[in-house]
Formats: structure tokens, sequence, C-alpha cells
């Protein structure tokens, strides 16, 4: 099975938004937040540049 975590980073790609993942998957937006913060810390990768109100994955995150 999938980790969360990575079915939360593949959905976040799609819709580039906090907010938006979080009503796809159903979870709150601090959930959103804090998977990927804790698979950016298990994997010692920046998977997602956060600027203001806008996301952009790295080109790790979007390999990812």
């Amino acid at each position: 099975m999938l980790d969360k975590r990575y079915q939360t980073l593949v959905v976040l790609a799609e819709t580039n938004s906090f907010t938006r993942t979080a009503q796809v998957l159903f979870i709150t937006q601090p959930a959103v937040s804090q998977q990927i913060t804790s698979l950016e810390n298990e994997l010692n990768l920046s998977l997602v540049i956060r600027d203001h109100n806008r996301i952009h994955l790295t080109d790790i995150g979007q390999t990812g």
C-alpha cells in the first residue's frame, strides 16, 4: 500500500494547492502541510517551494 503522504504529494502536484488537495482527500489543510513536511524531513529533500499563497514543486518533487 502506498504511504498516504505520497498520495498527498501526487494530489498536490495535480492541484498546486494545499487547500484543494485537502478538499480532494477529505482532510484538513494543516494535515496536508504536515504530511508534506513529514515526507520532506524523512527524505531529507525539499519537495515543495512555498511562496506566500503559491506553491511550486521542486524538480525532485515533480519526479518523486
